[in-house]
């Protein structure tokens, strides 16, 4: 499992075991701290929409999403045919990629 996450949620895999795409030590997600990294970049193009996220989740091979309902993500990814809902309540959705 490849996980895309909000950002908020990452400490809170780390802490249970699961590998977070970003979580609150945004700096080593950099360039600055570590050449050739851009996660952090990647992750607030996502975030804001100013990429398509398929282009970052095929960049990482991301199979799977969790994602505040708020998020403007949220919104694109429950309209793809290509990513179904596993999970949601009231704050969160959890999606995975469906193998075709």
């Amino acid at each position: 499992m490849k996980l895309f996450n909000s950002f908020n949620f990452g400490s809170y895999l780390e802490l249970n075991g699961i590998k977070a795409f970003i979580d609150s030590r945004s700096g080593i997600f950099t360039e600055e701290f570590n050449p050739g990294v851009t996660i952090l970049s990647d992750w607030m193009e996502v975030y804001y929409g100013s990429v398509h996220y398929n282009e970052i989740f095929e960049k990482y091979g991301i199979t799977h999403a969790l994602l505040l309902n708020t998020e403007i993500i949220n919104i694109y990814i429950s309209e793809d045919e290509d990513w179904k809902i596993i999970y949601q309540d009231d704050i969160f959705s959890i999606y995975e990629k469906v193998v075709k």
